[in-house]
């Protein structure tokens, strides 16, 4: 967790939690390797957006490790022209069917969604030649998103059975992120969910 960190530079925070995950898979053996710009780094620190980096590393990194039969990650955080993180991680061992598994996604994926895109942001993949590339611009912290906007984003299709689908993976996903205390998960008037992050 970023918090756990609070004195340490945005890449200690990084390499630290990469180190964790790396515990929790002592069977694979996946190289991993970062680069953070100098822009970045700074506003990182300025933008309080460290969290949200972390958690949306954490579940990208974590995924290759449970599904990929990867031997390495390679991860890069910049700013774009507008001044938007820009996320990518890239790993080997993909198939060209892991595309639509990870857009099918019901667990990880779904809360990956959920954080990037309802924070107003997007998450792209390409495979090209066994290697996967995941592009996530973050956007702005802490807004509304509506079940329509989630329903199109996950299935490309917005109905009453989506809806209730999606109504109970939220309810999955708040109990995954219930010890998270730096994540909270809020229902809002109108139909609509909001992910805070914060920095604790």
């Amino acid at each position: 967790s970023s918090n756990i960190f609070s004195g340490y530079a945005s890449w200690e925070h990084i390499e630290y939690m990469l180190d964790a995950i790396k515990k929790l898979y002592p069977k694979k053996n996946i190289f991993i390797d970062f680069t953070i710009d100098s822009e970045a780094r700074i506003a990182l620190k300025k933008d309080n957006s460290l969290a949200q980096t972390i958690q949306i590393i954490k579940e990208l990194v974590n995924n290759v490790y449970k599904h990929a039969a990867a031997t390495f990650i390679h991860l890069e955080i910049a700013l774009n022209e507008e001044s938007r993180f820009v996320i990518t991680c890239q790993n080997d061992g993909a198939k060209p069917n892991d595309i639509e598994n990870i857009l099918s996604s019901k667990g990880g994926m779904l809360f990956l969604t959920v954080l990037i895109n309802g924070n107003g942001g997007n998450i792209q993949y390409l495979e090209k030649d066994g290697i996967l590339t995941a592009t996530a611009v973050l956007g702005r912290k802490n807004e509304d998103i509506t079940i329509k906007e989630l329903c199109m984003w996950l299935w490309g299709v917005e109905n009453e059975v989506k809806a209730s689908e999606l109504s109970s993976y939220i309810s999955d996903l708040r109990k995954k992120l219930k010890p998270d205390e730096s994540i909270e998960l809020l229902r809002g008037f109108g139909g609509t969910y909001k992910l805070i992050t914060m920095e604790l």
